[in-house]
């Protein structure tokens, strides 16, 4: 887990689990899982069955690490899951992006009629500043791009012909 926010997350649904599984661990849960964040992401037997050595016959195994572990892989889950539909619903706006504005990225004579919600403007336009922002333009100048494009998009688009 290379995220500091994902590695938040997954800490924090794991003091949960670990809360509710193994309240004992408690005291130790900060220690443990930096430990397992900085050692990076290995569940092997040895960190399943993780022993405090309070005398040889007193063996204690942890499930905070086991916690952890599962709490990533949920969260990784979770995440994938996220940006597939993500994509999904990009990939369906990036289609009517090119179908309004054709192949050269001109209107043709006849062109579909496409129209795009408030909340897809919004996230156009979101999208934008922020690529303007990346390019280190002035905030006036990452207002005036994003007007430009979601504006051209905004419009309603011509009426196709009829018969078509």
């Amino acid at each position: 887990m290379r995220n500091a926010e994902d590695e938040r997350v997954v800490a924090a649904l794991g003091r949960a689990g670990v809360q509710g599984l193994a309240p004992g661990e408690m005291p130790l849960f900060t220690q443990l899982s930096e430990a397992y964040f900085a050692r990076g992401v290995r569940l092997e037997r040895s960190d399943r069955d993780a022993l405090l050595g309070f005398g040889l016959d007193a063996a204690v195994v942890l499930l905070t690490p086991v916690v952890l572990e599962a709490c990533r892989q949920l969260w990784g889950a979770l995440s994938a899951r996220a940006a597939e539909r993500a994509v999904e619903g990009a990939g369906g706006l990036l289609s009517r992006i090119r179908l309004r504005l054709g192949r050269a990225g001109a209107p043709p004579d006849g062109a579909a009629r496409v129209e795009f919600s408030a909340e897809e403007l919004a996230l156009l336009r979101t999208e934008v500043t922020r690529c303007a922002a990346d390019l280190a333009l002035t905030e006036a100048q990452q207002r005036l791009l994003a007007d430009a494009i979601v504006g051209a998009l905004a419009v309603p688009s011509p009426a196709l012909p009829a018969g078509e």
